[in-house]
């Protein structure tokens, strides 16, 4: 079996300054550093022998992907269960608006908040199970 790597997007354009960080499925493009960085990943990946990444349908991700896979000559599966998940129209609202919201939330470790029950927000549950 073989190793698999695993890779953020580089820099993408915030439709807003208060978008949360983790947007999920709202779609952004990359900004010409975020595409440098696009690049720097394919670069540092050229020798790994890898043979395919995966990649969402949004924008900066696929951005991203296209610049590795030009770089490593890896072909490029594109796959919706990779989205993150999907807020609804809370998504814009940043982590302090989608709070007044919630009806459940629950801190991890490092203070990443997950918001269990957000209405018309893909549930927590169907988010894992893709």
């Amino acid at each position: 079996m073989g190793d698999i790597f695993l890779v953020r997007h580089g820099e993408d354009v915030k439709k807003s300054p208060e978008l949360p960080q983790r947007s999920g499925s709202i779609d952004t493009y990359l900004t010409p550093d975020g595409y440098r960085q696009a690049l720097r990943a394919g670069n540092a990946l050229r020798s790994s022998g890898i043979t395919s990444v995966y990649a969402p349908p949004l924008s900066r991700t696929l951005t991203t992907a296209r610049a590795i896979c030009r770089t490593t000559s890896a072909g490029l599966i594109v796959d919706e269960k990779l989205n993150g998940r999907d807020m609804g129209a809370y998504a814009l609202q940043g982590n302090k608006g989608m709070a007044a919201y919630c009806t459940a939330l629950h801190t991890t470790q490092h203070g990443v908040s997950y918001y269990l029950e957000v209405p018309g927000a893909e549930s927590l549950a169907s988010f894992f199970d893709r």
